[in-house]
């Protein structure tokens, strides 16, 4: 009798446990999904949609060229540290902005034009940047310390 009696304490104890475990991972799961949710940007889309995405360390930009008008940069953030999305018109070469004795693009140097940015992009971070770009060249990079010139920056042209 003792016997059973402890098999049966066993298996509720087991059935007890699996089921604390199964109802701690869902509250994981649903945790993943709200942080995710809480860290994209729901901002208009407008004209055409640009998809960007910015990982260590290098930014892809599909397409690379549009027609001028209103458009949007939807910028995914797939790489495991913190990224920034910086937009200048320019006729340089992505690799040739003008540098402060760090290494980083001087916002306000030679040869470039100030767009607009999307600062402090967490790691799994979707934010969308709606503009109105006119026709021409254009340089997109990340300018937190040392990710421009590790080549965080891409080419990216409006005819």
């Amino acid at each position: 009798m003792k016997r059973i009696l402890l098999i049966v304490a066993i298996a509720i104890f087991s059935i007890s446990f699996l089921a604390a475990c199964s109802s701690d991972d869902k509250n994981k799961d649903d945790e993943k999904t709200e942080s995710k949710a809480d860290t994209t940007t729901t901002a208009g889309v407008s004209g055409t949609e640009v998809q960007v995405s910015l990982k260590e360390f290098a930014i892809l930009v599909d397409p690379d060229s549009i027609g001028t008008g209103d458009m949007t940069f939807i910028v995914n953030n797939d790489g495991l540290i913190e990224h920034e999305f910086v937009v200048f018109k320019t006729d340089l070469a992505p690799d040739a902005l003008p540098v402060d004795k760090d290494n980083n693009v001087d916002e306000e140097g030679d040869g470039v034009e100030f767009v607009d940015e999307l600062e402090d992009l967490g790691k799994d971070t979707t934010t969308n940047l709606p503009l109105k770009l006119d026709s021409g060249s254009y340089v997109v990079f990340c300018n937190i310390e040392g990710h421009y010139a590790s080549g965080m920056n891409a080419a990216f042209s409006v005819k």
